[in-house]
């Protein structure tokens, strides 16, 4: 009888939800020419000579997924087939999370979006860069538990697998796992036998309208120690960003953008983001010595027509680490695109553009390395249904 009393609250609730189905397939067709000295892992050749490619296939974030409402209770799941790309074993809920409203304020639990996160931009190169890696905010949809009070969110998130804290030298040090080690410039490991973590990520924002233009302020937090039994001793890892976005519409005009700050990002994983932006081993101090990181954004956009419309925009990043000399890495992007709007759902969006690793300049060296730069072109091709 109990198993039935059960059977039929939790049935009755789903047979009465209201199911929205929705989805996306995108198709990219780019050529980009790469500079000799862009590395293999951006997408170039990394090698003697100048490199062209071709990037013809389905995005990783196309999608299938519902929004189900039943009385207080929204539900929420995306499913990315090319999740393999990113997670590397098949595909994956990007999105599952749920919510219930109490009237004055509401409650998520799931996978989902963070408060730390902002799309100003439209940029479609590759997988929809947006600008993340160049002055966009991404952190990913992580799990977390999210309390909405009108304008303000506050999340606490799955606090993030101890990123790379890397060598003097720039080579990764400490993986993504307990095998991974922090080592210095002699190449002696120093491996952490434990990474121990006592909070959650923590995150928050709040969203504001002033006139026309819509704003948003947005921070978080995060901390772990790398232990070492022999000799006894933690090692420190501290993260944190703070950011501010801003949409501005002027008629058929808008002005999009944002600007932040952060700490050691890449413990944060802030996704994506290009360059040294890890936390730094100094062996002579014996200590972690952070990575600072400032980004910012600006895109201009106008709505020729119902069918045209034209963006610009251009983005920045830089890294300093705390070290003893010089570490700096910058980089920048620009695009300009002219999305299509075919019919309903339907978008052809070709785009030209370029990304300029900039130089980095490694603890230690009298000089700057040119890091290269890629010219792109051509289009993403979108249904959405």
């Amino acid at each position: 009888m109990a198993a039935g009393a059960f059977l039929v609250a939790f049935t009755v609730p789903a047979i009465a939800a209201d199911w929205e189905f929705n989805g996306r397939v995108a198709f990219r067709t780019f050529m980009a020419d790469n500079s000799k000295e862009v590395p293999g892992y951006y997408g170039g050749a990394g090698g003697p000579e100048d490199d062209s490619d071709l990037y013809w296939g389905r995005y990783v974030d196309n999608w299938i997924g519902a929004t189900v409402t039943a009385g207080d209770i929204t539900g929420r799941f995306m499913y990315r087939p090319l999740e393999a790309q990113v997670q590397g074993a098949g595909g994956d809920f990007a999105q599952l999370s749920a919510s219930y409203d109490f009237g004055t304020w509401s409650f998520l639990i799931g996978k989902d979006l963070g408060p730390v996160n902002y799309f100003p931009s439209g940029q479609v190169y590759l997988d929809d860069m947006g600008l993340v890696g160049f002055g966009g905010i991404f952190t990913y949809f992580k799990p977390l538990v999210q309390a909405t009070f009108g304008n303000f969110k506050i999340a606490l998130a799955e606090p993030e697998t101890p990123g790379n804290v890397v060598m003097p030298w720039g080579v990764p040090g400490m993986q993504n796992s307990n095998s991974g080690g922090i080592s210095d410039e002699t190449g002696a490991a120093i491996a952490p036998d434990d990474y121990d973590t006592s909070l959650p990520k923590i995150e928050a924002s709040y969203s504001f309208v002033v006139g026309p233009a819509s704003l948003s302020v947005m921070a978080g937090y995060q901390s772990f120690d790398a232990v070492v039994y022999a000799p006894s001793k933690e090692y420190g890892v501290d993260s944190y960003i703070f950011g501010v976005g801003f949409k501005i519409p002027f008629g058929a005009l808008y002005v999009n953008g944002d600007i932040f700050m952060g700490q050691n990002l890449g413990q944060y994983q802030t996704t994506f983001q290009i360059g040294q932006d890890d936390a730094v081993y100094d062996s002579a101090a014996d200590e972690i010595k952070d990575t600072e990181t400032m980004g910012y954004c600006l895109v201009v956009g106008y709505k020729l027509s119902d069918m045209y419309s034209l963006e610009i925009g251009y983005g920045y990043l830089e890294h300093e680490a705390d070290m003893t000399g010089t570490w700096e890495d910058d980089n920048t992007a620009w695009y300009v695109q002219l999305p299509i709007n075919v019919a309903e759902g339907v978008q052809i969006t070709p785009e030209v553009g370029m990304i300029d690793y900039g130089d980095v300049q490694w603890f230690g060296a009298a000089a700057k390395t040119e890091e290269g730069d890629s010219t792109y072109y051509g289009a993403r091709w979108q249904i959405c249904f």
